[in-house]
């Protein structure tokens, strides 16, 4: 997965930048500066990134599963996308076409 962050950078240039590292400042303006962030977690007890994203007026979108569910109201601070299933093709396939269309425009 971490070469596959790197390379949008090569197939996205001027508009993805792959970052596979833990940088807190950098993760706090990335957050700040996105329109929506994508949260798909299989499991999450709590998470902040979904606090950040919506103190900083960043829409999450999140799985369907544990504290995402406590702290996101679908439809009003974020969305739900449903449970999250690595094991679901469709999920990634969904997920490959949304980034694509976004960055292809």
């Amino acid at each position: 997965m971490e070469a596959q962050i790197l390379e949008l950078e090569e197939k996205f240039p001027g508009k993805a930048v792959g970052v596979a590292k833990f940088n807190v400042p950098l993760a706090h303006m990335i957050t700040a500066g996105a329109d929506f962030i994508i949260v798909p977690s299989r499991f999450e007890p709590c998470g902040l990134i979904q606090l950040h994203a919506m103190r900083y007026g960043t829409v999450p979108i999140v799985a369907s599963t544990g504290g995402l569910v406590d702290t996101v109201k679908d439809g009003y601070t974020g969305f739900h996308i449903g449970r999250f299933n690595v094991k679901v093709t469709q999920n990634h396939q969904l997920f490959a076409l949304f980034l694509q269309q976004f960055l292809s425009t």
